[in-house]
């Protein structure tokens, strides 16, 4: 058969996936193999993204194949992780779904060309600004681990993310936790979807990268798809690239007037804080995308997935394939970020009930629409009940809840009119929202009523509106008990963060803003944008270097010893409460943890109690001077190997029990640690 001459213009990407394929089935390969699981991923969904042509011709292939590997790589991966695929089977997989995309191309024929380059792809500027946000985010995850230096990431949330990717890459699915070794007080679930594409990153290099290493690649690649997404959908919106780099600009490197927050706080004998938006306390707090960049990567994935979803339903409002494409999404979203989701189908429901509203003088129309509908929440309720079954458990686990009961704002204005509360709150989220949102909470007001009205009927506008809306009334409305920390609803304000952005680059446009006078307006938006740089040129490379600006870690020789020196599923015990990083540190499991700690709880187990009733236990046989009861508890647990190291001594004073030959060998030792094994039962 004569292959037709247009199919030959994806005759790179066949040929490079089979040179790739054929270095990623060789074993132990060299780190480069890294870089070539990301390609697969993306050369894979880049394939099917061709057959989508209406779109292609709106939205460059490239950032909707970036999210389409964010959306549905998970949900391929995630029953592969149930029987612990190798990397061979990923990788064949992978290349069946490309031969099958190509083949449909041939049957299909020929897809229309996209519009031209110049017209809607991004020029140098956005390329210098992703590759140094992206760079930025890499090296907040990888730098600290780099050379051996092995210091905790400057995100803290980084320890439950290493603990996840650990899981997934020991024992594959359902999860067990790195911070109990008792077995039986699992299994354990989260939204892990997202924690997925590094796994798979790390099976496809064969484990010769860092889990943190995949991490930060993948973190740094979704950080990128993002700002390519929204200049993608501000471009097709007012077709401007001005107003698409500026909108790409306010989800990265812009953030808002917190540097104004936190400069008048200084003034008043406030310490200064590295977290810009650390200027408000944490229930309150509405975070800048690069902060989310940084520390939540899982829930801007769920974002870059709501976002994707609604370009697409700006060209395919009623496509047929939505019946199938819908439940996969949905499912994505739920697997992605559970809090995301709680909005977002909100949203949709919304949505598709103002679409049927609209159709209600085409009963035909109606009856068709509605059917589909029906089908959909039928699917997208099946495929996920077994992740909303494991949510409903952990969640009975946990000892915290969301309510309605707030402490006062401790800066409020309009609050304090009212009593403490909700009321009280959302009397004040304006200005909050004007103050973290800055020059893209600016443009919610600065923009004419006609943009409204064409976001309104913008598909993915309205769903990024609603999606926002409903966040904010969520963030200012309930929150969790649980501790202060908690994301909660406040993640789901990041769709209005985007849309706003949008709104920000409609601001370029004359005809799109309120004020007449450009010099005027000129003004008003360097003074808007300018403190929002502080983002992007303080807190984002203050983040990536952080590592480097602190000693390496305390009590170095000793963690390197259990990193690199122990079994590969050795359990390892520090201090419980003070020893929190150490799972980062020495990607090992470890005995137990404080179930307290707001990261270990992502892990809670079914008794709460056993596991608090362990963590005293260990206390107690770090702190005593008999060594079998000590030995005794460590091998109930589980515990191979003990640290005693500078956080140990401050905490336990001389760990004299650890000495005892008979019970424990000390396998390493140097000026400021010793590292014991728990000697079994044969060796007493």
């Amino acid at each position: 058969m004569r292959i037709p001459g247009w199919l030959l213009r994806y005759e790179w990407s066949m040929v490079g996936v089979a040179v790739l394929m054929a270095a990623l089935t060789v074993k132990k390969t060299t780190g480069a193999s890294l870089l070539a699981g990301a390609f697969v991923l993306f050369v894979a969904a880049f394939l099917w993204v061709c057959l989508l042509r209406q779109a292609t011709a709106h939205y460059s292939r490239l950032w909707l194949a970036s999210g389409g590997v964010f959306i549905f790589a998970p949900v391929l991966l995630h029953p592969l992780w149930y029987a612990n695929v190798t990397a061979p089977v990923i990788a064949s997989l992978l290349v069946g779904l490309m031969v099958i995309a190509v083949l449909i191309m041939t049957v299909r024929g020929a897809p229309p060309e996209p519009l031209p380059a110049r017209l809607h792809r991004p020029g140098w500027t956005f390329w210098l600004i992703a590759v140094y946000v992206g760079t930025c985010v890499l090296l907040s995850y990888w730098l600290p681990e780099a050379a051996d230096r092995l210091v905790p990431r400057a995100a803290g949330d980084y320890v439950k993310h290493h603990a996840v990717l650990l899981a997934l890459d020991q024992h594959g699915l359902p999860l067990q936790s790195p911070f109990y070794a008792d077995e039986s007080a699992g299994p354990y679930y989260y939204y892990h979807f997202y924690y997925l594409v590094p796994a798979a990153l790390r099976k496809l290099s064969h484990g010769t990268v860092s889990i943190g290493g995949c991490f930060a690649l993948a973190s740094a690649w979704l950080a990128v798809t993002l700002m390519g997404l929204t200049y993608a959908l501000t471009f097709d919106l007012f077709k401007s690239r001005k107003a698409a780099l500026l909108a790409a600009c306010c989800v990265s490197i812009v953030g808002g007037w917190d540097a104004i927050a936190i400069a008048i706080q200084v003034l008043f004998d406030r310490p200064l804080v590295a977290i810009g938006d650390a200027w408000v306390p944490s229930p309150w707090r509405i975070h800048n995308i690069a902060t989310q960049f940084v520390w939540c990567p899982q829930h801007v994935a769920a974002l870059v997935a709501l976002l994707w979803t609604g370009m697409l339903l700006r060209v395919y409002p009623h496509a047929r394939f939505w019946i199938f494409l819908a439940p996969l999404v949905a499912l994505s979203i739920f697997g992605l970020s559970v809090y995301v989701a709680m909005t977002a189908f909100l949203a949709a429901a919304i949505y598709v009930l103002l679409d049927l509203a609209a159709a209600r003088t085409v009963p035909r129309a109606l009856v068709r629409r509605g059917g589909a509908i029906l089908v959909i929440a039928v699917l997208g309720m099946a495929m996920m009940w077994p992740l909303l079954t494991g949510y409903r458990e952990m969640s009975a686990r946990m000892p915290g809840e969301f309510t309605t009961s707030w402490d006062r704002f401790p800066y409020a204005v309009l609050g304090r009119l009212v009593p403490a509360g909700a009321l009280a709150n959302l009397l004040d989220a304006p200005w909050i929202l004007l103050v973290d949102l800055g020059a893209a909470g600016l443009a919610l007001i600065l923009v004419r009523g006609t943009v409204w009205h064409r976001i309104w009927h913008d598909p993915a506008g309205r769903l990024l509106l609603l999606a926002g809306g409903l966040g904010v009334l969520g963030t200012f409305i309930w929150h969790s008990t649980l501790h202060e920390y908690v994301y909660g609803f406040r993640v789901c304000v990041m769709p209005i963060n985007v849309l706003a952005a949008c709104l920000v680059g409609a601001l370029l446009i004359p005809e799109h803003r309120r004020v007449r006078s450009g010099r005027l307006f000129g003004v008003v938006l360097v003074l808007a944008l300018a403190p929002g740089l502080a983002v992007g040129f303080g807190e984002l490379p203050y983040m990536a270097v952080r590592s480097r600006l602190e000693a390496p870690a305390e009590d170095l020789e000793a963690l390197r010893y259990l990193r690199e020196q122990t079994p590969t599923d050795a359990v390892v015990q520090g201090g419980p409460v003070e020893r929190t990083t150490l799972v980062e540190q020495v990607d090992r499991h470890l005995g137990v943890m404080d179930p307290d700690n707001p990261h270990v709880q992502v892990f809670t187990p079914r008794s709460l109690e056993a596991m608090r009733a362990d963590r005293e236990a260990v206390t107690r046989a770090l702190a005593g001077t008999e060594a079998e009861p000590a030995w005794r508890v460590f091998r109930r647990i589980g515990i191979e190997y003990v640290l005693f190291g500078s956080s140990e001594r401050e905490a336990f004073s001389t760990g004299r029990a650890l000495d005892d030959g008979a019970w424990f060998e000390c396998v390493h030792r140097d000026s400021g640690a010793r590292v014991y094994r728990v000697l079994p039962l044969t060796e007493e």
